[in-house]
This record gives C-alpha cells, sequence and structure tokens, in this order.
C-alpha cells in the first residue's frame, strides 16, 4: 500500500511553495500520494500556479479556514495520514509544545524556519524569547510521533552539522542559463557598464530597501545600477522613493519590477546581478544567499547573525556588516573593486524533501 502524506501549507509566500514542490516530486518517485493543504483564502494567489504548475497532477489539493492543531489532526484522520509535513512550522512546533500531544493520524514532521526571535530595542528580551523558543522546540521533538526539523542553510552542508534536531538544508535551484540572464537584462535595460547592485524576491521591511539605497549614494551612484525585483511592499517601496531619486539624480540607473517573478526570472536576475544584498532585520536562512553562491555572484549580507555565520562560510564570497547605511556603503565600495567569485558548491535540492519524509 502507498503511503500517504498530508502537506500543511497556510502561507504560500516566499520560498515556501518551492518547499512544497520538492517534497511532492520526491513523494510521487517513491510512489506517496500526497494531499495539499492550503488556505480557502490563498489558493488561487499566482504564486500557487508559478510554483506547482511542473506537479500539477501529482497531488490532490484540500482547501480550508482552520489550521489550527485540532483541525489538522482531523484532516490526517479524514486522509488516512502516515505521514504529515508542515513546512512552516514554527508555530505549529510552539502549539505541539503547549499541548504536550500530537493527536493526529500517523508521524507530524515539522520544519523550523527560524530559531532565534527578531532584534528587538529592549536589551535582553531576544536572548530570553530565543531561549524560550528552544526550550519549547526541544519538548516539542520529545513528544510520541513528533519530529522537529531545522531549517538550515545550504552553505553549511560543507560542514558537519551539531544538532540534536534533524536538518534540512535550504534546497537551491537554478534553473536560468546565461542567455536567460542576457533576455533579463536586455528586458529590464539594464546598463551592462554598471555595476549591479540586487535587492530581490519578497521585498518586506526585513530587507530595509530605504537603507539600501541610501548605502549606495554613500558608496557613489555614479557607475552602478540598483535592480529590486519581486513583489514590493507598498510602505517599503514609498519609503524609498526619496533616496532612488537621489541615485537616478547622480547619474545611477534605478530599475524596478514590482511584481511576482517566475523562478526562471528570480534565478535570471541572480545571474546579471554583480552583487545581491542581504540587508535582514530577521535571522534564518536565505534563498537568496545558496542560489547567489551557486553562480558567483557576490552576496553583502547586514544585520542578520545567521547570515554572518553563512558567510564564515565560504570566504571571500561574501562579507557581511553592521546594519546601517554606512557599513552597507564601505561594502558597496570595496565590492565594486573586486572580482566576480567563482561558484561555491552546493547540496542537492533533493536532500531537502528526504530529510522531510525521512
Amino acid at each position: 500500500m502507498s503511503q500517504k502524506i498530508v502537506l500543511i501549507e497556510p502561507n504560500p509566500t516566499g520560498h515556501r511553495l518551492m518547499y512544497v514542490r520538492l517534497i511532492i516530486q520526491e513523494a510521487s518517485a517513491r510512489g506517496a500520494s500526497v494531499t495539499l493543504v492550503l488556505h480557502e483564502d490563498r489558493y488561487q494567489d499566482p504564486a500557487v500556479e508559478t510554483h506547482l504548475a511542473s506537479v500539477a497532477g501529482q497531488f490532490a489539493l484540500r482547501v480550508t479556514g482552520d489550521f489550527t492543531l485540532e483541525a489538522v489532526a482531523a484532516l490526517t484522520h479524514e486522509y488516512g495520514a502516515d505521514i504529515t509535513i508542515v513546512p512552516d512550522g514554527d508555530n505549529c512546533a510552539i502549539n505541539i509544545a503547549r499541548r504536550g500531544s500530537w493527536q493526529g493520524r500517523g508521524q507530524l514532521r515539522v520544519l523550523v524556519m527560524r530559531t532565534d526571535s527578531p532584534p528587538t530595542r529592549i536589551p535582553g528580551i531576544r536572548w530570553l524569547r530565543s531561549r524560550i523558543k528552544w526550550m519549547l522546540l526541544n519538548r516539542a521533538n520529545e513528544v510520541d510521533r513528533v519530529q522537529i526539523v531545522l531549517l538550515a542553510s545550504a552553505v553549511s552542508s560543507s560542514r558537519p552539522t551539531k544538532s540534536r534536531f534533524a536538518v534540512a538544508h535550504d534546497p537551491v535551484e537554478m534553473s536560468a542559463t546565461d542567455e536567460d540572464a542576457a533576455r533579463f537584462r536586455s528586458a529590464a535595460n539594464m546598463e551592462r557598464e554598471r555595476y549591479w547592485f540586487g535587492v530581490l524576491g519578497a521585498i518586506t521591511p526585513r530587507k530595509n530597501l530605504p537603507m539600501v539605497a541610501r548605502a549606495i549614494l554613500t558608496a557613489g551612484p555614479t557607475d552602478v545600477g540598483l535592480l529590486i525585483a519581486g513583489v514590493c511592499d507598498v510602505a517599503t517601496l514609498t519609503k524609498s522613493i526619496s533616496a532612488l531619486d537621489r541615485i537616478r539624480k547622480s547619474r545611477g540607473q534605478v530599475v524596478v519590477i514590482n511584481r511576482l517573478l517566475t523562478e526562471n526570472e528570480l534565478d535570471a536576475a541572480v545571474r546579471v546581478t554583480d552583487c545581491i544584498i542581504l540587508a535582514h532585520s530577521n535571522e534564518g536562512p536565505s534563498g537568496l544567499f545558496g542560489k547567489a553562491m551557486a553562480v558567483g555572484t557576490r552576496v553583502i549580507a547586514a544585520g542578520s547573525r545567521s547570515l554572518r555565520e553563512d558567510v564564515s562560510f565560504v570566504g571571500a564570497n561574501a562579507s557581511w556588516c553592521e546594519l546601517s547605511a554606512k557599513a552597507l556603503g564601505n561594502e558597496m565600495s570595496l565590492s565594486k573593486s573586486r572580482k566576480r567569485p567563482d561558484p561555491f558548491p552546493m547540496p542537492n535540492p533533493a536532500g531537502f524533501a528526504r530529510a522531510l519524509i525521512g
């Protein structure tokens, strides 16, 4: 009898649906049946078609508005699940720890994407919240038939993992060729003689776009370009307008592509950019970091301690600085004089799905 897998994903944003697709592909290759549960208000999002078109027909779709632990457990009994996987499972893990039991059918595998709490303005609060979260994750991992899986950076796969938890390395896929990158450059009218910085993907306040724009002014915008590509948060883009206009007035080029990119377009944007800026206010692995390393695009990371650790894995391919316009501007100035790095070896993306399916 084939294995029955239930996938729970109420939030189809960012790279979550890439995770879902990889799990479906691996499950299908094993002959397992998959039911994907999406939110009833989000299942028609363009991202769903963009990311899951290649696995259409390999899963059954269920939509619901109730993602409480009790509702998820009831679904597992309804579908006779052998394994239930929650790809964005931070809240689920905490709820399991508080409940102290899993009442669903079969095994529950929960991917925790953020092990540390975000920064706060009050000294010590971040440390305390992170400590509490780790305690809850440990408690959840001890619950019968529950396995907590930590999301680790793709570049960390080059070193042994020292964790009491199972680990899934952030999958890195690159679909775009040099020809795709050339077409993207032409369509976006990116002037070839410039050094291009990129802020890509879902551009929310955590990526600090206004600060990045001010940093380019500090670094000297005359010979550079800034590519902003992906769905932009309205408030974030509005706060950036003044600095972006100043870049243009200083003979820099700014290209804004404010829409959902296909995977191929995102990969082409990574290839065509000279340096990706990851000025993150939050902790956790960055899929763009892995993509950039895979094709030899330089990275400047800032703020995030987890990104600082990633930089330590890849040597001269990337740099890290404090989260400020001045520090970013200094790194940008240095990056313009450095040659493009060689690609960094990445793990097989299928390993991510295997870590969750078991």
